[in-house]
């Protein structure tokens, strides 16, 4: 474990979350595109097997919140900042999903969130084999989206 970051941004946009991440002292391996280079972020083009490695040694990943990125995560056990472009429902859903199976926090991509950033890092395990415990006692699918589609309609209702 060297202590890195791993981020995937499908449709680019993290630089934010990427510049907050190295600024407060983590190194992060970007796979795909940046805008313009961030210091204490490796670009990476994107490739299946260069990811793959990556995320073997992580201490995390920040990504956009995709359908097989969290399963995997959780299935590894490394925590999960799952960002959501505001007005992407499938995303927002998705990142919400993370944060109800316990499996990392969700933001908005466009918007920086200390406070969010500071529970995502109080997940990250000191090592590699201290964060892959047993697999989590996660909900049922079904049981898991009534409740973030309630949660959903709660947040929309305010």
């Amino acid at each position: 474990n060297d202590g890195h970051l791993v981020a995937y941004f499908r449709d680019g946009g993290g630089e934010a979350w990427l510049a907050h991440a190295a600024a407060h002292g983590h190194r992060v391996r970007c796979f795909g595109r940046v805008r313009s280079p961030i210091e204490g972020v490796e670009v990476h083009p994107a490739s299946v097997e260069g990811f793959a490695r990556a995320l073997e040694s992580a201490r995390g990943v920040i990504a956009t919140a995709g359908n097989h990125l969290p399963a995997e995560c959780g299935e590894l056990g490394i925590p999960l900042l799952a960002l959501h472009a505001r007005g992407d429902t499938e995303q927002k859903m998705n990142a919400h999903l993370v944060v109800h199976a316990g499996l990392g926090e969700s933001g908005r991509i466009d918007v920086v969130d200390p406070a969010v950033f500071a529970r995502y890092v109080s997940r990250l395990g000191d090592t590699v084999s201290a964060r892959r415990a047993p697999p989590l006692a996660l909900p049922t699918v079904t049981e898991a989206l009534v409740s973030s589609l309630e949660a959903l309609r709660r947040a929309r209702s305010r």
